[in-house]
């Protein structure tokens, strides 16, 4: 047996999969701030301001040994500032902020300093100015994350377009991407507007140093605030297809540079940084490029071939890894064969069996990163049966009991609950027909069950 799922076979579904795929991917919970907040000045005592400079150049003393210039401290430092006197208010208010008083008044008087900064106090003309007006805007864009001040559109957007030919170094573009990711939340005011500022500072970039001057750590982060900005522009109103593919063009080369030369084991974020990125890509329809050399080097990176490597994942980070890896198969392997088939099984099996033991389905989202998953990928639409069955058989059964009243203690941590919002309804019905119009199988049959027995009375309600 012999089948052609060529990549233009995945783009063509965009309107369908694609779509529900974003939803889901926008109605998760943000991942916490703790894992990007590791790069911004919030922990400059023990992280990266204790670092020296990696730009720094190397002096000889009068005694005729070397050492390095500056440590990067010297960026929060007031004495760097001197002179200017918002600037050092700035400064200090953070310095106060951050370490020694996190008291109301300590904060009012942080907000006042970052809304008192206008873009002519960067100084960005004075040319003997420029290496300290990019550490004053590092250390705004950080402060507008720590006192919850985020910059307005017009701002964000004069600040990235200067900053695009200034960031020499790595250390200060993930200065710069760990504030925007902040800034790039959906609830954030002016979003969009940072989410285009930020494709216009890529496009204005200097040749050679985006993604490829930026460190491991700035990759990661580059990859997280492409998938934010994706997020922001696919669900804008506006025409952004420009916009979109520098984007992915941006992402593809981080993912070549992140696979050819990987380190360390990817840390557990910093592999759902991946399938996010792969998730994002497949929802901008980003499959349909011909060069899809970077799937057989991104599969290693997130197989997991271990037990004790799911142990440690949650339940939503097991249907998102799911779901990134049936794409990418879906991808690298345009002909289906026994052979092929086997190589899928061994990659899709463990977190499947995983799903399917131990651990009980409770989300929407986590069903509809499952059914997706299946929808992409015909080899594991036909292999696994049990647990599309079982998901949908628990939605079945909860919708049972709602509607008799029962089990009106267990809504809020069960997933059914979810189907009274709007997008969630629309995304599982979407799936839902999809799966029941694209194949004769139980999975068809289950789905049409369903959309008849829950969504109908749902939608009547």
């Amino acid at each position: 047996m012999t089948s052609h799922l060529s990549c233009s076979n995945i783009s063509n579904s965009i309107s369908g999969t694609g779509k529900v795929l974003s939803t889901v991917l926008n109605t998760r919970p943000p991942l916490p701030f703790h894992f990007f907040k590791r790069w911004s000045l919030h922990d400059f005592h023990t992280s990266r301001w204790t670092c020296t400079n990696p730009s720094a150049q190397i002096k000889r003393t009068r005694l005729g040994r070397s050492c390095i210039d500056k440590p990067t401290i010297e960026m929060i430092s007031v004495s760097r500032y001197g002179g200017y006197e918002l600037r050092e208010s700035l400064v200090t208010a953070f310095r106060i902020y951050r370490s020694v008083d996190q008291s109301e008044a300590a904060r009012t008087a942080g907000q006042a300093a970052v809304r008192s900064i206008r873009f002519d106090n960067f100084m960005f003309d004075a040319e003997d100015e420029q290496e300290v007006a990019v550490d004053f805007a590092c250390l705004y864009l950080n402060a507008c994350v720590l006192f919850n001040v985020l910059p307005s559109r017009e701002m964000i957007t004069q600040l990235l377009s200067r900053l695009s030919t200034l960031l020499h170094s790595s250390f200060h573009w993930e200065c710069v991407l760990s504030a925007l990711i902040v800034c790039l939340q959906p609830s954030a005011e002016a979003a969009v507007g940072t989410a285009t500022a930020f494709v216009s500072m890529l496009r204005g970039a200097l040749p050679g140093t985006i993604p490829v001057s930026l460190s491991h750590d700035g990759k990661i982060l580059l990859l997280f605030t492409i998938s934010k900005a994706l997020a922001l522009l696919i669900h804008s109103n506006t025409n952004m297809e420009d916009q979109l593919q520098q984007l992915l063009d941006v992402q593809l080369k981080t993912i070549e540079l992140l696979c050819a030369t990987p380190t360390t084991p990817l840390s557990r974020e910093e592999r759902f940084v991946l399938v996010d990125a792969v998730c994002w890509r497949y929802t901008a329809g980003g499959c349909s490029s011909t060069n899809i050399e970077w799937v057989k080097s991104i599969l290693p990176l997130l197989q997991v071939k271990k037990q004790e490597e799911l142990d440690v994942f949650n339940l939503p980070q097991c249907t998102r890894l799911f779901c990134a890896l049936c794409v990418l198969l879906t991808m690298q392997h345009t002909t289906v064969n026994e052979q092929s088939q086997r190589q899928q099984w061994e990659i899709l099996d463990p977190i499947v069996r995983h799903l399917d033991e131990r651990v009980r389905i409770h989300s929407i989202s986590d069903i509809l990163f499952v059914l997706t998953g299946l929808q992409t990928n015909h080899v594991a639409r036909s292999r696994y049966k049990k647990l599309p069955s079982a998901l949908l058989d628990h939605l079945r059964e909860q919708q049972q009991q709602q509607q008799q009243g029962e089990g009106e203690k267990r809504n809020d941590s069960c997933g059914v609950s979810l189907i009274k919002d709007e997008t969630g309804l629309e995304a599982m019905q979407k799936i839902l027909l999809l799966l029941s119009s694209t194949g004769e199988d139980e999975l068809a049959e289950a789905a049409e069950t369903v959309l008849t027995d829950v969504f109908s009375s749902t939608l009547n309600n």
